[in-house]
């Protein structure tokens, strides 16, 4: 009686968790040594008997979800789709599990995306390292050579994401800042152009020319460039030359994000952007539409699809294998043996 009493006020965990950043963590619950269970309730991590249990919570503590429990032995952690900010994943069971994706389009609109998409790379690819502040919920990524500093602060309807750059011997310190609302495919153009070991870095990049080539035109002057829906605005200060990137869906209302380039940024990294940002793919959410800025079908178009479980859960670890490719060295060449001159002996 008390369950379905309370069970008409449990929000939704997809409405509930929409525009929010949500963490989702597993734990085991101990139980008693079920000798009936054989091994299945016992955890090789913890060395302890019990279930699994998945939480989702908001960086405040807001609980959104519970999931069911599992098998301590069998408990596994959330794939790495590039997707934040839904509660629920529709797993379809069968003989070969299939996941609910939605693929959003355009791409500006999608939402945040998983942080992982970024940080995890950084890490195992190019060989940031990273700081833990045990206080504090966020993420701090360094540069092998510590000149360049990734934060991950905590703010949803802010600037989430900042990129900081000490000075060098050819250019003044410089900085880029993404909001939380920045789909991570976006944002890993430019960080993915930051770490290319490849990138000739003495060729002229012009920001603008992946706007033109997508349609894009100026609006009031040539330094505001708008995309053919109007919903993503790009401005360049015409005398500072720091640029500010939005996605809008109004005038009455405040940006869905905003990226931000200081006057010193490297070009060509500010146009992997503009490339990451006109990509017509759409991007993979694995979850829910609820969590969108927009679900109006003149703004923003979705396609659910399901996708091999397999494919969703490996999709980090192919991106970090196809970027750490790049850093390997090259296979030096074989050298051809040299023929031994002749010896003092008979020759034929």
């Amino acid at each position: 009686m008390v369950e379905k009493v309370l069970n008409r006020h449990v929000p939704d965990p997809a409405e509930a968790s929409a525009g929010r950043i949500v963490l989702i963590d597993g734990t085991l619950v101990p139980t008693w040594d079920r000798a009936s269970e054989g091994t299945s309730m016992f955890s090789g991590k913890h060395r302890d008997t019990g279930f699994n249990l998945q939480v989702a919570a908001t960086l405040v503590g807001d609980l959104l979800a519970v999931s069911a429990g599992s098998p301590a032995h069998h408990a596994t952690s959330p794939g790495h789709w590039p997707n934040r900010g839904s509660a629920e994943v529709t797993v379809h069971d069968g003989p070969s599990q299939t996941v609910d994706v939605d693929f959003i389009a355009p791409r500006h609109l999608a939402g945040g995306g998983d942080p992982a998409w970024i940080t995890v790379p950084l890490h195992h690819a190019c060989g940031w390292s990273h700081g833990h502040d045990p206080l504090m919920p966020r993420v701090i990524l360094s540069s092998p050579d510590q000149k360049a500093l990734l934060r991950l602060e905590p703010d949803p309807d802010g600037q989430w994401c900042t990129l900081q750059h000490a000075p060098t011997e050819d250019r003044p310190a410089w900085y880029a800042s993404f909001g939380a609302r920045t789909p991570v495919e976006i944002i890993a153009g430019f960080t993915d152009a930051l770490t290319d070991p490849t990138t000739d870095r003495d060729k002229t990049h012009d920001p603008l020319a992946p706007l033109l080539a997508a349609g894009w035109s100026p609006s009031y002057n040539l330094h505001r460039f708008v995309s053919p829906i109007g919903t993503v605005r790009v401005d360049v200060h015409e005398t500072t030359g720091t640029w500010w990137i939005g996605a809008v869906l109004d005038d009455a209302r405040p940006p869905v994000w905003q990226a931000r380039f200081g006057e010193h940024t490297p070009k060509h990294l500010i146009a992997a952007f503009t490339t990451a940002l006109t990509d017509p793919h759409p991007a993979a959410r694995a979850g829910t539409v609820l969590s969108l800025t927009t679900r109006n079908p003149d703004l923003v178009t979705h396609t659910r699809q399901e996708v091999p479980a397999q494919q969703v859960a490996s999709a980090l670890e192919d991106r970090v294998r196809q970027l750490a490719a790049r850093h390997a060295a090259p296979a030096a060449p074989t050298a051809v043996p040299r023929r031994p001159p002749a010896g003092p002996g008979r020759t034929h």
